[in-house]
């Protein structure tokens, strides 16, 4: 099934995530096209303790054939709590 151009599974990759913050995403992201209800992945993001604050904008791609799509991901760093 095919839906905005998109067939089969897409990948997707995460772009422009703020300085010290890495996927952790076990295995790579994809989704299947045209599936009912809408497709979904998920994935971990981790920020290390050198990770500048503040509010940052990193990019989900879904790429099929010659097909890109993109969609901006707000990402907020902030400090941890400390244990109560």
């Amino acid at each position: 099934m095919s839906l905005n151009g998109f067939s089969g599974t897409i990948p997707l990759d995460i772009l422009g995530l703020p300085p010290g913050v890495t996927s952790r995403t076990a295995q790579s992201l994809s989704v299947q096209a045209g599936t009912s209800p809408p497709a979904s992945a998920a994935f971990r993001l981790e920020a290390a303790n050198t990770a500048p604050l503040g509010t940052f904008t990193a990019t989900i791609q879904g790429t099929s054939g010659t097909i890109v799509h993109s969609r901006s991901l707000p990402i907020t760093i902030v400090d941890v709590l400390p244990d109560c």
